[in-house]
């Protein structure tokens, strides 16, 4: 019997730059990637791709998810999300010097 290698490389990618949560701004679900984030997402592609996916999964947080969709995009693959893929709730909400805060922890 002949025996198959097969190769599994889980990368895990944080998300790109996103915009800093303030007081009346989007939920933290629906907060976006800066216009530097989008670069970083866009310079990330090649380096993925050389990887040869066959799936992409993502947090379902729309900065995670605006991170792989270039890579989804070159390969043709679907963003597949899933709700547990999320970070942590750090409890601080946002304020006006949010920043500070977040540094902090």
């Amino acid at each position: 019997m002949r025996q198959v290698s097969t190769r599994s490389v889980l990368v895990l990618v944080r998300h790109a730059q996103p915009f800093i949560p303030r007081p009346g701004g989007p939920g933290d679900h629906e907060r976006s990637s800066t216009g530097a984030g989008r670069g970083q997402a866009e310079r990330l592609v090649t380096e993925l791709a050389a990887e040869q996916p066959a799936v992409i999964v993502s947090s379902a947080y729309l900065r995670a998810v605006q991170t792989v969709e270039p890579l989804a995009r070159l390969t043709g693959l679907p963003v597949l999300t899933h709700n547990r893929l999320r970070e942590w709730d750090s409890g601080i909400g946002p304020t006006p010097d949010y920043a500070r805060y977040h540094a902090q922890s």
